[in-house]
């Protein structure tokens, strides 16, 4: 049970086994946006322990399958264009990841893709877009080829 003297109504509470505490909770607070200076409406809500969440992940991700393709970003004006290759990688069943920052240090994302046991790293650059291809490195092989985009899909299919 929330301790809060600020709820008035329903107080929720969710639980994980194994996790000690809760990882979601909440409930209904009338009269506290008036108490902080605001108006006095009725109110609602709750929050996610997002840390907690990513601990349960944790444990269920070490024994899942893995990578298929990492993609990294090393320009910002690419990254739409490698949100859009993710998209079309994991609606063909591929589990895709994305470096979610851009950068130009490209060893730091490759290290990245072989920490997540990635098969196959994509590396597309402003380059890259311009000659109408993205470079598809092998981890498992060290090789590395151009590809154009439109041949992502078959050539990230792992064969083994």
């Amino acid at each position: 049970m929330r301790g809060l003297g600020y709820y008035t109504g329903v107080i929720f509470e969710v639980v994980a086994e194994g996790m000690p505490g809760s990882i979601a909770s909440g409930g209904r607070y009338d009269g506290l946006i008036a108490a902080l200076g605001g108006p006095d409406v009725p109110a609602c809500g709750g929050s996610l322990g997002v840390e907690r969440i990513i601990g349960l992940l944790g444990d269920a991700a070490a024994h899942d399958e893995r990578t298929d393709v990492a993609l990294t970003v090393i320009a910002e004006e690419t990254a739409a264009d490698v949100m859009g290759f993710a998209a079309v990688l994991r609606d063909a069943g591929l589990r895709t990841e994305v470096y979610l920052a851009a950068s130009r240090k490209l060893a730091k994302q490759l290290k990245w893709a072989a920490d997540r046991k990635a098969r196959f790293a994509l590396i597309y650059g402003v380059g890259d877009k311009e000659a109408g291809g993205v470079a598809v490195k092998d981890l498992d092989s060290g090789e590395q080829e151009q590809v154009p985009a439109a041949y992502l899909t078959q050539r990230c299919v792992p064969t083994g």
